[in-house]
């Protein structure tokens, strides 16, 4: 087995920045798209002729195309990396947005469900890729804030898409929303397309270091048993590529490789025994136990990721929910005046901006405690309490308790959002992260589907009659709903098995 680096060879390549920038960039307009017509219902059901189901399922199409299309997308990074499973996604975004604005042009149904449908499918090359970046790019220190950045990033395109109920006034402004939207995917799929590589000229850490050599060994033993594994051997293949090349397809950023940012501790960079990488770092590809390595039926097995699974796809389902319906959720007690819809407009941005700080926070404390399952379920309390605050205001009327709840709402349990996806990797293990995140994700999405098709009917149906009982009833489902995901988690062991395996023996 050749030599591995020290911890001081490692070295962080400032371009690591302009890579999270970019994709961080693409991320916003995927996010942005999913929400912002659902965020101005009336106004689209106008300018379309659309029925408020139809506009509805203009969100829940993100949801519904996830399901079956989030590992194919994975296996797709696997095989191919990130800067072509990127491409992929941002020329999808790309085509998807520009039919969304031609047919607000035209006032074309159909071709918008087209369009946003083409965006949906491209949500599955940008959602689970925060922790691949981070993996791939950044140092052993930075990992978690660099994946949390990608994240944020998500977030606040949906909140500036909840935030067009205080912008997009008429139907003019609902057109320029739409070609603003496709110019920024354009732009995205241009720099992804000019800028952005797959990895650095050097591993940023042992893991990705120990992965890159037993991924090679393990193809070097299958060619010379005359096995054939294509995975394996296009990625070894692409590997002495990456390497060799450089910078020569990138001028963009050759400037800014050619400096280190730093090495050993400054960098952030430790030894870790037998961490596996994101991408096809797995059992199969030369480390942990046979079997288990990209397989769903490991996760399957695992008592503690399938609860946690089971928690996740709960709370994350009823945000998603929530976030699409907010306006029929708020419209039967406060109106459907424009100063109704600004405040419900400002409502839904708060709630998704105040979710950055909860990831923040959520991360900072696991980062120093190293208590995930307590600090999950401490924010678990808080956001169940939160929506039934939520619940009894509305009903009363009382905006101002009512946006205070939502607020509270969306601060803590978006905190749980992100910190789901790291307590499902330490439960996973020693499945790749890639793996536990993508299935977290279908769970949640499919969630969110079944969530909105069985919530609707509850006030969509006393809607024009003003009836505040319909969302009252809405609203006591989203926070029993929380409660059995919270009440799910707690029959978690919560045994952080990758955090285990790292801590050296002397300090555990």
């Amino acid at each position: 087995m050749r030599h591995l680096p020290t911890q001081a060879e490692y070295v962080l390549y400032p371009a690591r920045f302009a890579m999270l920038a970019i994709f961080s960039t693409l991320s916003f307009g995927n996010s942005f798209s999913w929400i912002q017509l659902s965020a101005v219902t009336d106004i689209t059901e106008s300018h379309f002729e659309a029925s408020n189901t139809a506009v509805n399922w203009l969100s829940m199409v993100f949801m519904a195309a996830y399901v079956p299309l989030a590992l194919p997308a994975a296996g797709y990074l696997e095989k191919y990396g990130l800067r072509r499973s990127l491409i992929a996604g941002s020329t999808l975004h790309a085509a998807g947005a520009l039919m969304r604005a031609i047919a607000g042009a035209n006032r074309s149904l159909t071709l918008l469900v087209l369009g946003q449908t083409t965006c949906s499918i491209a949500q599955n090359f940008i959602l689970g890729v925060p922790p691949v970046l981070a993996a791939k790019w950044f140092g052993v220190a930075e990992r978690a804030s660099a994946s949390g950045v990608a994240v944020i990033a998500n977030q606040f395109g949906a909140a500036v898409g909840l935030f067009m109920t205080t912008v997009v006034r008429d139907e003019h402004d609902l057109q320029g929303m739409l070609w603003a939207t496709c110019f920024l995917a354009l732009a995205s799929a241009v720099l992804i397309t000019l800028g952005f590589r797959s990895t650095p000229p050097t591993p940023p850490s042992a893991t990705q270091a120990r992965y890159g050599q037993l991924h090679q060994e393990e193809a070097s033993l299958e060619r010379s048993s005359g096995a054939s594994n294509p995975i394996l051997d296009a990625a070894s293949e692409a590997a002495p590529a990456a390497a060799t090349t450089g910078n020569e397809s990138l001028p963009l950023l050759a400037a800014a490789e050619e400096q280190p940012a730093g090495k050993g501790a400054a960098g952030g960079c430790r030894s870790v025994s037998n961490e596996h990488a994101f991408v096809g770092g797995g059992a199969e590809h030369g480390g942990g136990d046979k079997g288990e390595g990209m397989s769903a039926m490991a996760l399957a097995s695992n008592w503690d990721f399938m609860l946690t699974l089971v928690s996740y796809s709960c709370s994350t389902g009823v945000y998603y929910t929530i976030a699409t319906l907010m306006t029929g959720l708020m419209e039967p007690t406060f109106g459907r005046s424009s100063s109704s819809a600004t405040e419900i407009g400002w409502m839904g941005f708060t709630m998704v901006t105040l979710g950055i700080p909860g990831i923040l926070a959520a991360g900072m404390i696991i980062d120093r405690t190293m208590q995930h399952t307590r600090v999950i379920k401490a924010f678990y309390v808080v956001a169940v309490l939160s929506l039934l605050g939520f619940a009894f205001a509305d009903r009363g009327g009382y905006f101002g308790w009512t946006f205070a709840c939502m607020s509270v709402f969306g601060f803590f349990q978006t905190g749980v959002l992100s910190s789901g996806l790291e307590l499902g990797a330490e439960l996973a293990h020693p499945v790749p992260e890639t793996l536990s995140t993508v299935m977290l994700n279908i769970a949640a999405q499919a969630a969110g589907v079944i969530f909105i098709s069985l919530v609707q009917p509850i006030f969509l149906r006393r809607l024009d009659d003003d009836d505040r009982s319909g969302p009252f009833a809405a609203n006591l489902t989203f926070a029993g709903i929380v409660a059995a995901g919270f009440g799910t988690l707690c029959m978690s062991s919560g045994r952080l098995k990758r955090l285990q395996e790292e801590t050296p023996p002397a300090a555990a």
